[in-house]
């Protein structure tokens, strides 16, 4: 070895060990330069990834060489070119390098963390309901479900919406934790988006992707299957992890003289009233309500009075009401009890109007009798009179309206928590021996830029078109650079392949049709009437009705788990449409992203930013936070007001005298939620669509998520400090100096030029030159 050659060798082994006790250097093969630039002298914990690293001492090992490995290292830097370090040659030779902290894997902790507090909630509220369920006898420990509150329905509904609201919100948010850590598992690292460019095979970076799962290694991909299979119980069970009971009473209905006051009410008794209005028509150990119990109501005044506007909203059956006595002038106490006290047949209530001077009145069927009369079924005849209706008397009994929770399920739920949260776990655990994955475009173009790819070298036209064409596969191992024009710049709809958009609209708007068609049938089944305002206010009212819940049943679907299961079905098609849906904005904002780099210089968003760098991390992964929280916030209310359009409902019937007579499970729906879900859906699609229409701001090659056509964009200047540019901003355009693997080595011919993205000067490109 010469004095030269043992000079120059000894300035490398100064000059490394002068940056390694201010930085550590991870083993993924980027690339240090000779001198130590001011940001390296600060004492932080630099990285050339996206992610702050430790601290690496100096290796003694180096110190103890022999003259032929120190010889050999100086070969190995002068077979590089020129740009490679003592530090990447060091690091290559040893193996027993202690492995630099993956500063990426604490938003995967973050997210298993917040899995676990979510799981936690779950088991506290299923120990909660436990314990309140035994309170109320009948509840079994392993039965489909139990009661957690018997009582007020006013009270039970606003539980229902408030606590679905919240399960909602919760299985949300342990989605989208779950969703962050599938992305983190099918991200490419640096080594393997390499091999896959060597086979002529490209990547998605920056998204969940399908085209991943064959490049990652079986333990990631166990994970991520675990991860998606544990999302099916939380679209299909979740919502009907509690529910509600709704109870209705069938009541007696009778017409008595306006002029009736609890003062002499007593005054209509006779025998044949009692004897007629008794008759025990459920069942032998059942009877109806007597006319004597009745008057007793009227005459301790324990009634409401209601005008003859509002009377027709009382019909059986009806939730809280034992007897509804109706008013009418056609009739006088001093006709007699026989005569001046009707009871209602069966049937429709309210059938048909009359005209009156003070309101709008109804008519009620009502049937006139006297003592020789004689009773059939427990009512007079002959039937067939109307009576004008001027007000009614409404006479209450306690509600008996449940809200329930089912074991099963929440056991269901609860169990597939925690298998999210242990594959959240071990995906944390699995990315600590493995290179920083490519989160990013960002954390793409940082990789490419400190060690440019060969195998796309004066492609720097390419885009994510003609890499799906081929046109990568057929130029990359051309031995002259191939020359062509730019495209013109496009709207963010270009970014979006065409079997995505048409995947994600036909999904979106074949599950907008559907509710548009439940809507109408709906409506058919609520006598045609339209959403007004009315209904609307009692959506959020204390006040709850038989007119608030209307029930439909599926042919084959019984027992409470089908219908739980087909009640959600709704859910999953909505988050089906949601994937789609997020990957299409992904793909949109990615290229907005990467085109604004030819408009401006700002420096990478990367997932973790290195410190004291400019590299900015205010994204959630893909999506910028001012899309990801809007999308985030219509997300969780359309599975909201759907869980409110079609639910599970148990519908139990009392008698008169408020006895359990029989109780039903069915399937609920609402028409005004349906009609909520549909208005939200709407405001979704538009939104992507307007955002499709917008216009890219340079002429940058659309590289949307492909990992080729951002490698191509980064093959700086030869002058430039890779480390410093990747650390502070960086702009897209025409280099005015040559890449650093260019063939031509005279310059840039006329008409011909490069772009990259570089933290030098640039020119911005036009349409007429071609460029390698």
């Amino acid at each position: 070895m010469n004095r030269d050659k043992a000079h120059s060798l000894w300035s490398h082994v100064q000059s490394m060990f002068g940056r390694q006790q201010y930085s550590g250097v991870p083993n993924d093969g980027r690339r240090d330069h000779d001198e130590p630039t001011a940001l390296e002298l600060q004492p932080s914990t630099f990285s050339l990834t996206s992610f702050p690293s430790k601290i690496q001492k100096p290796r003694a090992s180096f110190l103890r060489s022999s003259p032929e490995s120190i010889e050999e290292t100086h070969t190995l830097i002068h077979q590089t070119d020129g740009r490679k370090t003592t530090t990447e040659v060091m690091e290559d030779s040893d193996s027993t390098t202690s492995p630099v902290q993956n500063t990426w894997i604490v938003g995967v902790r973050y997210c298993a963390a917040a899995g676990a507090c979510i799981l936690v909630i779950n088991l506290i509220f299923i120990i909660v309901a436990a314990g309140i369920s035994t309170r109320y006898n009948g509840n079994s420990a392993w039965g489909d479900s139990a009661v957690i509150y018997d009582g007020d329905c006013g009270i039970v509904k606003r539980w229902s919406l408030g606590l679905h609201l919240i399960i909602n919100i919760l299985s949300t948010l342990i989605l989208a934790a779950s969703n962050y850590c599938m992305q983190t598992l099918v991200a490419p690292t640096r080594e393997e988006v390499d091999a896959a460019h060597a086979r002529g095979q490209w990547l998605d970076i920056g998204g969940a992707s399908i085209r991943n799962l064959l490049a990652i290694g079986r333990d990631r991909l166990g994970l991520w299957i675990i991860l998606m299979l544990t999302a099916s119980p939380f679209h299909l069970m979740y919502n009907s992890m509690v529910f509600e009971s709704f109870s209705t009473h069938d009541f007696g209905v009778f017409v008595v003289p306006k002029d009736m006051t609890p003062s002499n009410v007593r005054s209509l008794d006779t025998p044949a009233l009692e004897e007629c209005f008794g008759w025990p028509y459920y069942a032998k150990n059942l009877r109806s309500l007597t006319w004597n119990e009745v008057a007793s109501e009227i005459e301790s005044e324990n009634y409401e009075r209601h005008k003859s506007d509002e009377c027709s909203s009382f019909g059986p059956p009806h939730t809280g009401i034992k007897a509804l006595a109706i008013l009418t002038d056609d009739l006088t106490v001093g006709d007699g009890g026989n005569t001046s006290v009707l009871k209602v047949a069966p049937g429709p209530l309210f059938v048909g109007k009359t005209v009156s001077v003070h309101a709008s009145p109804f008519a009620v069927q009502g049937t006139g009798v006297d003592d020789s009369i004689e009773c059939i079924n427990g009512y007079s005849k002959p039937f067939g009179r109307n009576y004008t209706v001027n007000e009614c008397l409404v006479m209450k009994i306690g509600e008996h309206c449940q809200l329930l929770y089912s074991p099963p399920i929440c056991i269901a739920i609860a169990l597939s928590a925690f298998a999210k949260v242990i594959a959240m776990f071990l995906a944390a655990r699995v990315g600590r021996n493995r290179p920083p994955p490519l989160l990013t475009i960002g954390d793409a173009i940082s990789s490419f830029i400190s060690r440019p790819d060969p195998t796309t070298k004066n492609l720097c036209w390419l885009s994510s078109t003609h890499v799906r064409k081929g046109t990568w596969t057929r130029t990359r191992e051309a031995s002259a650079p191939v020359y062509r024009l730019l495209s013109k710049p496009g709207s963010w709809s270009r970014a979006v392949t065409r079997w995505r958009w048409i995947a994600t609209l036909s999904s979106c708007l074949l599950t907008l049709i559907t509710g548009v068609v439940m809507l109408f049938v709906c409506l058919q089944d609520s006598d045609g009437q339209w959403i007004s305002t009315s209904q609307f206010q009692n959506l959020f009212s204390s006040d709850v009705d038989e007119s608030d819940y209307h029930t439909f049943d599926v042919v084959g679907v019984k027992g409470m788990l089908q219908s739980v299961v087909f009640a959600n079905i709704p859910q999953l098609a909505v988050t089906i449409c949601y994937y789609c849906y997020n990957a299409v904005l992904t793909s949109m904002l990615a290229a907005a992203e990467y085109s604004s780099y030819g408009f401006e210089r700002k420096a990478l968003r990367v997932t973790w930013p290195i410190k004291s760098s400019q590299q900015r991390s205010t994204y959630w992964l893909s999506i910028p936070y001012r899309y990801s929280v809007p999308v985030l916030l219509l997300y969780m209310t359309l599975h909201w007001t759907i869980s409110q359009s079609i639910f599970y409902l148990e519908i139990v019937t009392y008698t008169v005298l408020d006895l359990k007579l029989w109780s039903t499970s069915s399937l609920g729906y609402s028409s005004t939620f349906i009609l909520f879900s549909i208005l939200v859906g709407v405001v979704m699609i538009l939104t992507l669509c307007i955002l499709g229409l917008r216009r890219l701001k340079s002429n940058a090659p659309l590289a949307a998520s492909c990992s080729a056509a951002i490698s191509a964009a980064c093959h700086p200047p030869t002058h430039e400090n890779l480390d410093v540019a990747i650390r502070g901003k960086l702009k897209w355009g025409q280099t005015t100096s040559l890449p650093v693997e260019s063939i031509n080595s005279e310059g840039d011919e006329p008409g011909k030029g490069h772009c990259s993205f570089t933290s030098s000067s640039t020119v911005e490109p036009t349409l007429t030159k071609r460029y390698a």
